[in-house]
């Protein structure tokens, strides 16, 4: 429990690796290559879709084999009804809604702009596809090494420091696309972005447990996937509406890091309690 935002970082390292190693993939399969006189076209998205079927397969198949004797931490299930009673508090938690709130709209900055991030960089910057997945790859690159180094430190000097920096900065680089947002420029921003963009989700799902009772911690999880789904699924309408408007790319950037830097501002005075490891009743 006192490392909680650090195994959440580490968890979230090895999505990173996945994130940041697929874009590249992807877009060499697309795109193909002309490489010492040899010449390639790459594949239609449609074979490529069909060949990432092979992964999740595999990965389902692990879990099944190396996962099916987990149980939760009691050793036992409880009763659905024990379960429900023991969970429904969570809803009525400041700090846990609170935090469900935060990562639900950090959510609809990611999904707006990274969308329409892959759009700008073909339509409007004509990169290719192998570039287009260089430059997305750079949005979870650095996160590998600055998600369990952002968790560390709230470990030890509490959440709240460590989120308001985090969605500060995230805030800031993207309001910094408006003018920089091509070139090298782009390239490095987006680099710096990918320190914080998903790093800060593991300190994020650490306060969320802190005031979470033993024994419900799955369903305060779920809640914060289930808050991010919500928020980040109408955001690409919104993005994609001030995309077509006379806003353009800009009222992207514009959307993406006015509503970080109104969460940033949020987490200084969003309630932040954590319980002492005491078991919900699961009786």
């Amino acid at each position: 429990p006192e490392r909680r935002a650090m195994a959440m970082a580490f968890h979230r390292t090895g999505g990173s690796i996945g994130d940041s190693i697929s874009p590249l993939v992807m877009g060499l399969l697309l795109g193909g290559f002309a490489l010492w006189g040899m010449e390639w076209g790459g594949l239609y998205w449609q074979s490529l879709a069909l060949i990432l079927v092979v992964p999740v397969l595999l990965g389902a198949v692990s879990i099944l084999v190396f996962y099916r004797g987990l149980t939760g931490s009691g050793g036992r299930s409880p009763s659905l009804k024990a379960y429900l009673s023991s969970a429904r508090p969570l809803l009525t938690n400041s700090t846990v809604m609170g935090m469900v709130l935060l990562s639900g709209v950090r959510s609809m900055a990611h999904s707006g702009l990274n969308i329409f991030l892959v759009i700008y960089m073909s339509e409007d910057l004509g990169y290719s596809d192998f570039k287009i997945g260089f430059h997305i790859s750079l949005l979870t690159l650095f996160g590998i090494i600055s998600g369990p180094a952002m968790g560390w430190v709230s470990d030890r000097i509490g959440r709240r420091p460590v989120l308001f920096l985090g969605l500060t900065a995230m805030a800031i680089l993207i309001f910094a696309m408006l003018p920089f947002g091509s070139g090298w420029s782009l390239t490095i921003i987006l680099a710096f972005l990918g320190v914080f963009l998903y790093s800060i989700n593991p300190v994020m799902m650490a306060a969320a447990l802190d005031a979470t009772k033993k024994g419900v911690e799955g369903s305060g999880v779920a809640l914060m996937f289930t808050g991010a789904a919500v928020f980040g699924a109408f955001s690409p309408v919104i993005a994609g509406w001030l995309r077509e408007s006379r806003f353009g790319m800009d009222g992207v950037f514009y959307y993406s890091a006015i509503i970080v830097a109104a969460i940033a501002v949020a987490s200084l005075f969003l309630p932040l309690k954590k319980l002492a490891d005491k078991p919900a009743s699961t009786t």
